[in-house]
């Protein structure tokens, strides 16, 4: 994966264009169904661990704490930040869980940094986000992608499976429901113009 980690693409100056963002979000989304049809929890989704190629390919990497099971989990491992509230609250936890996290890696990268004031512990955190609810954050954002966000960023059981998600009106280009070459198209044409970009600097 030659063009590096989703993170190093986008800073509070530069967040990732709408257009680009929605296919992106469409490669990761079929990612989350091919866990969900494996039975995986990722556990660590971050976007450290969203790999972009040139081609426009992106892939979830980093499976080292993944757990095959569907069931209810209760360990604590991850990243605090990227974290649903059901796992910082050291509660029992599903595939949902990975739904929230890939809300908040797609959050950032719309608004080019992170959202929230992370505490010094879980709870803090947790506290954080129980009384933002993200309302300042969301009105800098088109309406499609809040509504996209909103689904995922609420209690576990109330988060839409992948499956469910993948026909989200957010994740339409031109009128259209993106397919994995016309994202993979968008995407490398965007990582062309950031090399054009700094080479002209």
């Amino acid at each position: 994966m030659d063009e590096g980690s989703l993170k190093s693409h986008y800073s509070p100056q530069n967040p990732i264009p709408d257009r680009v963002l929605r296919c992106i979000a469409w490669q990761l989304v079929t990612s989350l169904i091919e866990l969900k049809r494996a039975e995986i929890i990722h556990r660590d989704i971050k976007p450290e661990n969203i790999l972009l190629h040139s081609s426009g390919l992106v892939k979830l990497s980093d499976f080292g704490i993944s757990k095959v099971d569907l069931n209810e989990c209760k360990t604590y491992v991850g990243t605090l930040k990227y974290m649903s509230p059901e796992r910082l609250l050291s509660e029992e936890y599903t595939c949902r869980c990975d739904y929230w996290s890939m809300a908040m890696v797609i959050l950032e990268a719309a608004l080019g940094y992170y959202p929230l004031q992370v505490g010094s512990t879980s709870i803090d955190l947790e506290t954080t986000i129980t009384h933002s609810r993200f309302d300042e954050v969301f009105k800098l954002l088109n309406q499609d992608l809040v509504y996209f966000l909103q689904d995922w960023l609420q209690e576990e059981r109330m988060r839409s499976l992948p499956n469910i998600k993948i026909r989200d009106r957010w994740l339409y280009v031109d009128g259209q429901p993106l397919t994995k070459e016309k994202s993979m198209s968008i995407i490398s044409e965007w990582l062309k113009s950031l090399h054009k970009s700094s080479d002209s600097v």
